[in-house]
């Protein structure tokens, strides 16, 4: 019971709306009413600039971060650990304080997977960097960053029951990205600019 409390804690944490609440500290009362209508990072970064999207991005990580180390304090091994980021990611897709229509996953995998194991979390953060200084797209880097941590943790001899629960994560993440996947093979996709807002928003 007491593993059990632990991830419906984490899933709650995760349901914890960072990108909503940081946007009305910052005046806007939905975030999902602007951009792309996600509530994660990046669109927050393109309506409303670095500083407000670096908070959402570094809040919703703490989320998978919070979910592995909660297993972790409940004597949870790896693969609990893992269930329990995997949990506040849940959280994260599918909130109960936003009725169940959250965003990508992408940060909140990365902070769990920053506990989990330092070392995939990077290479696959600088995956995801290279993709998208090379592509412009977040979404691309995204979806290539999930796989290649799921690759990844396979070649460091992850558990294959962590490695198999890393890879519903992915699948998660990519399944999300479904209208981008669609505006990917459209070429109607937003590339992202390092200016942060984008000149719609900063007009608007």
């Amino acid at each position: 019971m007491k593993h059990v409390a632990f991830l419906i804690a984490a899933y709650l944490v995760g349901s914890i709306p960072s990108g909503l609440l940081v946007a009305r500290s910052a005046g806007i009362r939905d975030i999902r009413q602007h951009g792309s209508g996600n509530i994660g990072a990046t669109n927050v970064l393109r309506t409303l600039g670095w500083k407000y999207g670096l908070a959402v991005l570094a809040l919703d990580a703490a989320k998978g971060s919070c979910g592995v180390l909660l297993a972790r304090w409940a004597g949870s091994g790896q693969v609990g650990q893992t269930l329990g980021g995997m949990a506040a990611m849940g959280g994260h897709l599918w909130p109960c304080t936003l009725r169940f229509q959250g965003g990508r996953g992408v940060a909140t995998s990365l902070g769990l997977m920053l506990v989990l194991n330092p070392l995939v979390a990077v290479l696959s953060a600088s995956v995801f960097v290279g993709v998208v200084a090379f592509t412009r797209y977040v979404s691309l880097g995204s979806m290539t960053a999930a796989s290649s941590a799921v690759l990844l943790l396979m070649l460091r001899g992850a558990p294959a029951r962590q490695v198999l629960l890393c890879s519903i994560g992915a699948a998660a993440i990519v399944w999300r990205h479904r209208p981008n996947i669609e505006r990917l093979l459209n070429g109607t996709e937003s590339r992202f600019s390092w200016r942060g807002r984008t000149a719609a928003a900063a007009r608007g």
